[in-house]
C-alpha cells in the first residue's frame, strides 16, 4: 500500500498544531477455497489444528500415509463422543461418506466389534470421481466418563472390499477442554497400493478430514 505524505504549508496555526497522518486502512485477506473439495476453510487458521501423526511402515509395492486435526467444540465430551461414533451420522459430517450400511441394526458403533460398511466417493483431479466400499470394525470404545477425566478414545480398523487393496486405522479422542467444552483429535494411518499416491490422494484426504471437523462443530454447537 502506497502512502501519501501530506504537504505541510508552513502557515503558523500549522506549526502549533500539527495534524497526524492519516491511519493506514487494514486489508482483508482474501478468503482461501480448497480446490479439492470446494469447500471454503474458516477465516481462522487457529479453529482447526492440524497435529503430526506417525506414518505406518510400508509393505511391498505399498504407500503409507498420516495426518491429525483437532478442533475445540462447544459441547461436553459425551456429546462428541455420542455423535462421532455413531456410524448412522457420519454422512451429517463427512463429505465423502454416502451410505453407511449396519452390519446389524442393535450396533451403531459406539461398542467394540461394532462393524458396518461404509459407501464413499471422493473427488480426484484428472481422474473424476473415485469410488470404494469399506468395512469399518469398532477395535476400542472407551467413552468419556467421571471415572476417567471425561476422557474417551473410540478407533476402528478399516479394508477395502471391493478389490482396492487399503488398509486404514481412525482414532478419535475427546478430552474437556480448557475453555469448558471439549478438545476433539481425530488421526488417520493408512496404506494403500503405491499407485494411488501419484493422485494427491494423501492431501485429498487431508483436505476432506480438515472440513469434516469444520462441519462437525457447526453441527454441534448450538445454533
Amino acid at each position: 500500500m502506497i502512502m501519501v505524505r501530506p504537504t505541510i504549508a508552513f502557515l503558523p496555526e500549522q506549526i502549533l498544531h500539527p495534524q497526524p497522518p492519516p491511519k493506514p486502512v487494514p486489508q482483508q485477506a482474501p478468503q482461501q477455497t480448497s480446490a479439492v473439495a470446494g469447500v471454503t476453510p474458516p477465516a481462522s487458521s487457529e479453529v482447526v489444528r492440524e497435529i503430526p501423526v506417525t506414518k505406518p511402515s510400508a509393505g511391498l509395492w505399498k504407500h503409507t500415509f498420516a495426518y491429525g486435526h483437532q478442533i475445540d467444540i462447544n459441547v461436553s465430551p459425551s456429546e462428541v463422543y455420542n455423535y462421532t461414533t455413531d456410524f448412522n451420522l457420519w454422512g451429517t459430517w463427512h463429505e465423502e461418506t454416502e451410505r453407511v450400511e449396519l452390519l446389524n441394526s442393535s450396533q451403531l458403533g459406539h461398542d467394540k466389534d461394532n462393524k458396518c460398511y461404509e459407501d464413499i466417493k471422493i473427488k480426484v483431479p484428472v481422474v473424476g470421481y473415485a469410488k470404494d466400499r469399506q468395512e469399518w470394525t469398532v477395535t476400542k470404545a472407551v467413552p468419556p466418563s467421571a471415572s476417567n477425566g471425561y476422557k474417551g478414545v473410540w478407533v476402528i480398523d478399516g479394508h477395502s472390499i471391493a478389490g482396492h487393496d487399503n488398509h486404514t486405522v481412525i482414532e478419535y479422542r475427546v478430552e474437556p477442554s480448557k475453555s469448558g467444552g471439549t478438545t476433539y483429535t481425530r488421526t488417520v494411518r493408512a496404506e494403500n497400493r503405491l499407485i494411488v499416491a501419484g493422485y494427491g490422494l494423501d492431501s485429498i484426504l487431508r483436505s476432506i478430514s480438515h472440513n469434516a471437523m469444520v462441519k462437525l462443530k457447526k453441527e454441534l454447537e448450538p445454533k
